[in-house]
């Protein structure tokens, strides 16, 4: 199998699923270092209500100015990246550029921290969100789903 990669690689160069940029022989599906490093974690301190991390990056997790004015309409949120740079551009390649191979890369980074934050014996009830028909033809998917 491995000899079969080898040579799937030769002939088709593994690229960055992000920037593009061709990778090392065995590196397909995966992201450049570089894109790697620009991938920014969601980190603490952060807002209990909708997720929004604080700027001092000091202190405990608490309910942010805005969530405490006008408290939405949900429980909680978190996110997993800090949506720029790499990231931004990872959701723009997959939800209009079809890079759907995304999915598999960041989808199991999404689902682990899904596992370690939501409480033990939680059994959330995850819908994807509907795609206008329009919309459905111009991807050729819905990436929510």
């Amino acid at each position: 199998m491995e000899e079969v990669r080898r040579w799937i690689d030769l002939v088709y160069p593994p690229r960055c699923a992000i920037c593009e940029r061709f990778l090392r022989p065995g590196g397909a599906g995966a992201i450049c270092p570089d894109c790697g490093a620009g991938l920014k974690e969601v980190r603490s301190p952060l807002c209990s209500r909708c997720g929004v991390p604080f700027e001092t990056g000091t202190g405990e997790d608490r309910l942010c100015r805005c969530c405490l004015r006008e408290p939405p309409a949900y429980e909680a949120a978190r996110g997993l990246l800090l949506y720029e740079g790499a990231a931004l551009e990872a959701v723009h390649r997959f939800k209009y550029g079809g890079k759907t191979r995304l999915a598999g890369i960041l989808g199991p980074r999404l689902a682990e921290l899904a596992r370690t934050w939501l409480p033990r014996g939680f059994r959330p009830l995850v819908v994807p969100v509907p795609l206008h028909l329009r919309r459905l033809r111009e991807r050729g998917f819905n990436q929510s789903l």
